[in-house]
């Protein structure tokens, strides 16, 4: 995640790239996919992580 991107932004990037892996026959359970995403934000979002 960019500094100055919003979460909405994120997620939609996210998801293209798991449909895309899904077409390539590549599945992830949602725990991976949960995983992936609360690891790819900044700093100042640890706190937030940390509580979900």
């Amino acid at each position: 995640m960019e500094e100055n991107e919003n979460i909405q932004t994120i997620f939609e990037r996210f998801q293209t790239i798991g449909n895309e892996l899904s077409f390539l026959g590549r599945t992830c359970d949602n725990f991976d996919h949960n995983e992936k995403l609360l690891c790819s934000f900044p700093k100042q979002w640890r706190t937030h992580v940390t509580m979900l």
